[in-house]
């Protein structure tokens, strides 16, 4: 198995929630499907935003970054970095303390080559199974037919399925606008991770309100006028072209990446750990364009560049170059 998240743990969280708190005003969610999840979850400081007041729903999640998000909101015990054993994730990573908290606990594990890819995007099935783990003996010992409900199920992966089983028979998958899919292959989304971390969070005894919005069975999903569903479920990223095609990039070279999508949206792309969203500009309707030159401090490794595109009706997609990029190298 080569995902990077393994182990099983049984923990009950007993998370410190701060009383009197004033819910969240992230300048982004209005409107946002998952909104009563994201505001819910950062009113009790399970999960925060950024900065300059956004909470970025839409954004693709990285290896660090929910490893923060778990380390945070199921108030694992904080490990000290020395016990990191990953190549590529020195003491001073911003999130250093929690991959190695994480790790210690079972929930994360590195790859073959010893590093950890802090900076690789997450499928939702990799979100998914490491929510499973953490349910531990709070999940179902049956789940035969937990699938069943679901129109992609035989696109899960075969390491993932156990896992994505046991969340389903949980109840902790949330998709939206359809909560009959899976889709175990699509990068997660911090909005995703968030409503499938609230119902995780409910699973383990917190007190949260009942929310199931996106939730198989759900009777509560936000009224979505027909027209503008279908529209979302028709977001997607068919191919991604880059040029010039080289396996490694030096500084003043100019990598340009096309992408053939559904028209009249918004794209960009993000290096990880070089440039994030870079604007893309649709030369064609569905055809993308957009470049960047390389700067002579830019520097990494197997670099896996991501496209994301936005519909008008606000849904996102994002799709992953499955090559890796090296930067001056």
């Amino acid at each position: 198995m080569k995902n990077g998240w393994q182990g099983t743990v049984g923990l009950v969280v007993c998370a410190t929630l701060a009383t009197g708190a004033q819910a969240a005003e992230f300048k982004d969610i209005a409107g946002y499907w998952g909104s009563s999840y994201v505001e819910t979850l950062a009113d009790r400081r399970f999960v925060a935003g950024f900065p300059d007041d956004t909470f970025r729903p839409d954004a693709p999640v990285t290896r660090a970054q929910l490893a923060a998000m778990a380390a945070r909101a199921f108030d694992l015990p904080e490990s000290q970095v020395s016990s990191l054993t990953f190549k590529d994730v020195s003491p001073n990573y911003w999130a250093a303390k929690a991959i190695a908290t994480v790790a210690d606990r079972g929930l994360a594990s590195g790859f073959p080559d010893g590093n950890f890819h802090p900076e690789d995007l997450l499928t939702r099935a990799q979100a998914i199974v490491i929510f499973s783990q953490v349910l531990g003996r709070f999940s179902r010992n049956n789940t035969e037919g937990a699938l069943a409900g679901y129109t992609d199920a035989e696109a899960v992966p075969d390491w993932a399925k156990p896992g994505i089983e046991k969340a389903a028979a949980a109840s902790i998958i949330v998709s939206y606008p359809d909560p009959n899919v899976i889709k175990p292959n699509t990068v997660a989304t911090r909005g995703e991770v968030a409503a499938m971390m609230y119902q995780t969070l409910i699973r383990l005894g917190i007190s949260l309100p009942p929310l199931d919005i996106g939730v198989v069975g759900s009777d509560d999903r936000p009224t979505v006028p027909r027209e503008e569903r279908a529209a979302a479920e028709r977001v997607a990223i068919e191919r991604l072209v880059l040029q010039p095609e080289l396996n490694v990039f030096r500084s003043g070279d100019e990598l340009s990446v096309r992408a053939f999508a559904t028209p009249g949206g918004q794209a960009n792309f993000t290096l990880p750990g070089i440039a994030a969203a870079v604007p893309m500009e649709e030369k064609q309707p569905g055809i993308y364009e957009g470049s960047y030159v390389i700067k002579r401090g830019d520097q990494g490794g197997d670099l896996r560049l991501a496209v994301t595109l936005r519909g008008s009706n606000g849904s996102a997609t994002t799709q992953v170059w499955t090559q890796g990029i090296n930067i001056n190298r």
